[in-house]
């Protein structure tokens, strides 16, 4: 994994990159896609993937989240079953 020094910054490249993935799979392109996760979970997000489809919560529900700042606590919610295992 890259090496980050404080806990707001995994998240926030953690966000990043859940968008990302989210951005290729909005272009329908299924080998990039698998090409993004792989390289992804080498890097040590193996989260990764379940994190940019959980994007889709936010996609879906834009009455509830107008924002993606009003979304994070959920994100955040996400990443947090990683923590405890």
């Amino acid at each position: 994994m890259r090496s980050y020094q404080k806990w707001e910054s995994l998240m926030y490249e953690t966000a990043t990159i859940a968008c990302v993935m989210s951005f290729v799979r909005h272009k329908r392109e299924p080998m990039y896609l698998k090409y993004f996760i792989e390289s992804e979970n080498r890097a040590g997000f193996v989260w990764v993937e379940d994190a940019g489809n959980f994007l889709k919560t936010y996609d879906n529900q834009r009455d509830k989240y107008p924002t993606f700042e009003s979304f994070f606590p959920e994100f955040v919610t996400l990443l947090n079953k990683y923590i405890k295992g």
